[in-house]
């Protein structure tokens, strides 16, 4: 778990992975790799999850690298420092079902070759709308969109989602990665803010590692229309990076 000063929000995932006892079966660690100055274990309630995690959970802070740099940390530690054969590389914002993460690691572990398994992006903001399932770059252009077969803005309460499917790439803020391929590929750029988990995506394909995506293995989160980040300040990461993708 990434993070820059969500205290509330990353004690709330933390608290709800930590509610499902199949899904804490599979976790051999929580890395919070928090690149702020607030921190979710100073809060109310903060030192109780703690000690309920225990050693399960390790809280990094570090100074602001960004989001590249805090989900670079997450891959070097769970790759060098821990057993787990996956990590999940997760935003800080987001509130997860635990079963889809309970079956990202079920499918991975019955992949029959080494896969990543991205979590679909549900609509925080309208819980039953499938905002992204399964995502490309036209390299034309250099703009997201749906990967062949993929799907945007779909009304769960009318059609149903029932195929995994390829994706280029997973965005991070929900996508397991084999350990044994981070440390094959490496670990992501140092863009600071934005692409890092695009050009990764395709680190993978490139080094023999498929990306799919699949029905219940899903996140909320805010969607894109909502985040005006073409305009303000993070502009410039989006054209630098695109440019050394």
């Amino acid at each position: 778990v990434c993070t820059y000063n969500r205290p509330h929000d990353v004690l709330a995932l933390l608290r709800s992975l930590r509610r499902d006892p199949e899904c804490q079966a599979v976790i051999d660690t929580v890395w919070v790799i928090d690149n702020g100055t607030e921190h979710f274990s100073d809060l109310p309630g903060g030192q109780e999850v703690l000690d309920a995690w225990g050693s399960d959970l390790r809280h990094v802070r570090q100074k602001n690298l960004g989001g590249s740099g805090g989900f670079a940390r997450g891959q070097f530690e769970s790759a060098y420092h821990g057993n787990a054969p996956f990590v999940v590389l997760l935003d800080d914002d987001v509130v997860v079902e635990p079963e889809g993460i309970r079956r990202a690691v079920v499918l991975a572990s019955l992949a029959s070759t080494p896969i990543a398994v991205g979590g679909q992006m549900l609509n925080r903001a309208k819980p039953t709308q499938l905002h992204a399932s399964a995502e490309w770059v036209k390299t034309k252009n250099l703009r997201y969109g749906p990967a062949p077969g993929g799907r945007e803005d779909v009304d769960l309460n009318s059609r149903r989602e029932e195929y995994v499917l390829d994706a280029a790439y997973n965005a991070w803020w929900c996508c397991l990665v084999p350990t044994d391929a981070i440390r094959d590929v490496g670990l992501g750029m140092p863009f600071f803010i934005k692409y890092d988990d695009v050009e990764y995506g395709y680190r993978l394909a490139k080094g023999g590692y498929r990306t799919v995506t699949m029905p219940g293995v899903a996140v909320w989160h805010e969607p894109f229309a909502l985040k005006d980040d073409t305009t303000d300040w993070t502009l410039y990461f989006h054209v630098r990076n695109r440019l050394i993708f």
